[in-house]
């Protein structure tokens, strides 16, 4: 049984790599989902709307809105990294030096890292849909004065010390 802020579900969820599974009635299916927060919710509202196993990613994206960052057990970092093209990249990582050497290994330009908070996808989420504007591709974004401004404001000096070393 599983239980989840007084609501419940029949099933039962495991980890299976780094991801949250959910089984019932022989069945099994990924959530999708790192958080075992997250997981719970999504295995409750599959009972509740008679959807098992979904494939809707309109619920997924509801459940990551429901989820607090807090909830996420091992979130990791959210990381800013700028190139010499004029370009800012913002990501997630759990292990941001081994990320950092992958990103300089296929990327022909020099990387700067540029701050490092603690976050994960949902973080990493708002903070592209806040920035959306200056949205080059993908993950990067033209290095301008309001996102230069933030990551002053939330990047502590010490956690890009701490995490570099």
């Amino acid at each position: 049984m599983i239980e989840f802020e007084g609501r419940t579900a029949p099933g039962r969820l495991y980890i299976r790599g780094e991801r949250w599974w959910y089984a019932h009635g022989g069945k099994r299916v990924s959530t999708g989902f790192r958080s075992e927060a997250a997981a719970k919710l999504l295995a409750i509202r599959w009972f509740e709307d008679s959807a098992y196993p979904p494939r809707s990613v309109e619920l997924r994206n509801q459940i990551k809105c429901a989820i607090n960052v807090e909830q996420e057990p091992r979130y990791g970092w959210v990381y800013f990294v700028a190139n010499a093209d004029g370009q800012i990249k913002i990501g997630r990582a759990r292990n941001f030096v081994r990320r950092l050497s992958a990103l300089r290994s296929s990327n022909p330009s020099p990387l700067t890292p540029l701050g490092v908070a603690r976050g994960g996808a949902i973080v990493e989420s708002a903070l592209h849909e806040r920035f959306d504007e200056w949205r080059e591709h993908g993950e990067w974004f033209t290095d301008c004065e309001e996102l230069r401004e933030f990551i002053a404001l939330v990047c502590d000096p010490m956690h890009l010390i701490e995490v570099m070393a």
